[in-house]
């Protein structure tokens, strides 16, 4: 995980995704990047959930 603790020539994504933020020219980039970490995160929930739930025995 990163942490917004870098030092000043380090560049991490929510370093950078505050930086583009508030800048209105720059706000579908933001957008895109969220969009994917949020699609790359829902993945493995799935597939997690499906895991769970093929252990379950049915009475």
């Amino acid at each position: 995980m990163t942490t917004f603790t870098a030092g000043s020539s380090v560049k991490t994504l929510p370093i950078w995704i505050l930086d583009n933020l508030f800048r209105p020219n720059q706000a579908p980039i933001v957008n895109v990047i969220a969009v994917v970490l949020v699609l790359v995160s829902i993945v493995p929930i799935y597939v997690a959930q499906r895991l769970a739930g093929a252990e379950k025995v049915t009475p």
